[in-house]
């Protein structure tokens, strides 16, 4: 009950700072924690100020000690005396990755909102996040007391919301809007692509695994590549995304894109989609999933009318990617291909939909 997505978490999160409730986010590392606070941060227009606290020892959290009229004042430092100063969104990183004498330090904060002989200013909010315990590496068990003054958050992003970011991700008409929207697709066909959880081992051999922020990297890496004619099933579009996402993640994805050098371009489906050639068996009609996305960016109707010609086996998957709202045919009644495009849709919605029935 207390595991969320990625919509869900930003709205607990949302109502937990306006309600100055501390709140601490757990899910597993690359998944975009940090971006949805930050993101939350920038909507509720509060300057972000983060802590790793892996990084930090006791007098970065309660202030460093100085001499004055024969007493010892506790000066806060940096982040810190920022979220004194004026209201903030305090982000403390890390949190299961903090020493205990960090975590002691925390608890003042978060409790008491004093660091050292400073206070927190009232607007100032407090989250944290960490990853779960067995995927924090080299990290110590929560204090209780800490646990006790925090919402315990957990958050997992379904595969749908991770499709949803990538389908979204860079500018319209840029390269990395066209790779992301293929890798999208193709995650209809091949799910394993994507880790939301670190594989078994990933910790113990140090290699890169398929995470959402590992594929987001891996991916602009490669769109620029690309972007400088590199060859999408060249060395250095392989070890762009090998680097990020791991060999057999990286193997798998440029195995479906080279499959896809033997089927229509982009252009030519658009241009004719009832006359462009069609995969000759499934396995090759699950590589068309990332061709027909990008043709539905530009025009649905030639991608619906596609799309209808397909196998059994592959109507369904594309289907799903269609789905998408924006890929609907409603803002696109004055095409030429409007008529047919429909027609195409309720066939295969159709089909699809007695394809289940049995």
């Amino acid at each position: 009950m207390d595991t969320l997505g990625i919509n869900s978490t930003r709205k607990a999160l949302r109502y937990a700072l306006e309600s100055d409730t501390p709140i601490h986010i757990i899910g597993p590392p690359g998944v975009g924690k940090s971006a949805i606070i930050a993101g939350i941060a920038k909507e509720m227009k509060m300057p972000l100020e983060i802590l790793i606290l892996s990084l930090c020892d006791p007098t970065d959290i309660g202030g460093f000690p100085v001499a004055k009229d024969g007493a010892l004042d506790r000066l806060p430092l940096g982040a810190i005396k920022k979220a004194c100063e004026t209201p903030v969104l305090l982000f403390l990183d890390e949190l299961s990755c903090a020493s205990p004498a960090v975590q002691a330090a925390a608890l003042q904060l978060i409790y008491g909102r004093r660091a050292g002989d400073a206070v927190l200013h009232p607007g100032t909010r407090i989250v944290a996040a960490s990853n779960p315990p067995d995927q924090a590496a080299g990290g110590w068990e929560l204090a209780l007391p800490l646990i006790g003054r925090m919402t315990q958050l957990k958050m997992k992003p379904t595969h749908k919301e991770v499709q949803e970011f990538f389908y979204n991700l860079g500018e319209e008409n840029s390269s990395i809007r066209s790779l992301a929207v293929d890798w999208a697709a193709t995650l209809e066909a091949d799910a394993g692509l994507l880790h939301i959880d670190p594989p078994a081992g990933a910790q113990q051999s140090g290699r890169p695994w398929g995470a959402p922020r590992s594929w987001e990297r891996g991916l602009r890496l490669a769109a620029t590549a690309t972007d400088h004619k590199e060859s999408d099933t060249g060395e250095i579009f392989g070890a762009a995304l090998s680097g990020n996402v791991g060999e057999e993640a990286a193997a798998a994805y440029m195995a479906i894109r080279k499959i896809r050098h033997n089927l229509p371009k982009v252009q030519e489906i658009l241009e004719k989609p009832k006359e462009a050639r069609l995969p000759n068996d499934s396995s090759t009609g699950c590589a068309c999933l990332g061709i027909i996305a990008q043709v539905a960016m530009q025009d649905p109707c030639a991608a619906w009318i596609y799309a209808e010609r397909l196998t059994k086996e592959v109507r369904v998957a594309a289907t799903r990617v269609l789905g998408r709202k924006e890929f609907g045919l409603q803002k696109h009644k004055n095409s030429k291909m409007y008529a047919e495009a429909d027609t195409a849709q309720t066939k295969l919605l159709r089909s699809v939909g007695d394809a289940m029935r049995q």
